[in-house]
């Protein structure tokens, strides 16, 4: 399936010349095509170097209502998962449900932290067709993914977390378009144990190699915003805490930081 520039749309900027080529669809990514919201899943493959939490990833592509349509495994090595687990890189390999390959994404070596040095980029490619990057542009005080597309030209943008936030979603991120003003959709992130969710929300007639940068972008977020980085610290690493039983009695909680592991759990004198 042969899909030409005149049936989808693409932000384009006024001083480009250069026009995109047509590309081919694979089957597997014809469900884009209809599509205005998707989900991006991340979770750890277990039962591999059991010795440590160097699990490689494996992530899960569904459709609004949650049925699998694509499936890709990373691709690294166990020593870069162990010495960088933020900035290694890595190959992702997506698969559609008969096991063809549709989407192959490679991402480089990058801090995202100090980006300045060599920015977090993950490129898409299907088949012979090179789709674009990713690339992080930003990142205080704000994160901004910049999406450019096959003859790297930024169409789209990524920026947040939002200040506004809802009690069920860790992080919003807005999508807009990199010449015009206004947003275009937007991209949530859920956190769960042993797991992340990001449910991207796009227009209907976006082009499909900018959907296709969107899931892009949920598996270059895993890096610089996922469960996996904690917080500097909790305030409860420092401070006593104080609780009632189910008989009512107070009982002080100190962090182990403090005291030994048998000393946590003192009861308070009445």
């Amino acid at each position: 399936m042969s899909v030409g520039l005149g049936t989808q749309v693409i932000c384009e900027p006024r001083s480009g010349n250069d026009a995109l080529p047509d590309f081919d669809v694979p089957r597997g990514l014809q469900f884009l095509l209809r599509s205005t919201q998707i989900r991006v899943y991340r979770v750890p493959i277990e039962g591999e170097n059991k010795c440590c939490s160097a699990f490689p990833r494996k992530y899960y592509v569904t459709d609004s209502e949650g049925n699998p349509i694509l499936e890709g495994v990373e691709s690294s090595s166990w020593c870069s998962r162990l010495c960088a687990e933020r900035i290694h890189g890595f190959d992702i390999d997506f698969r559609d449900a008969d096991g063809v390959t549709v989407l192959l994404m490679e991402k480089t070596l990058g801090c995202p932290l100090f980006y300045c040095c060599k920015a977090p980029a993950i490129s898409v490619t299907s088949g012979q067709d090179f789709y674009g990057t990713v690339a992080q542009s930003a990142n205080l005080p704000k994160m901004r993914l910049s999406l450019m597309d096959a003859i790297d030209r930024p169409q789209l943008r990524l920026l947040g977390p939002c200040i506004r936030q809802s009690r069920y979603v860790d992080g919003i991120f807005k999508l807009k378009c990199h010449s015009e003003r206004g947003s275009l959709g937007r991209l949530t992130v859920q956190h769960f144990a042993g797991m992340d969710s990001y449910q991207i929300f796009f227009p209907i007639d976006l082009d499909l190699r900018m959907k296709c940068l969107l899931i892009a972008s949920a598996v270059l977020l895993v890096g610089p915003y996922s469960i996996e980085t904690p917080p500097l610290f909790h305030l409860s690493d420092f401070y006593p805490q104080v609780y009632f039983d189910q008989g009512h009695k107070a009982i002080l909680r100190v962090p182990q930081s403090r005291l030994p592991s048998c000393l946590q759990a003192v009861q308070l004198s009445e």
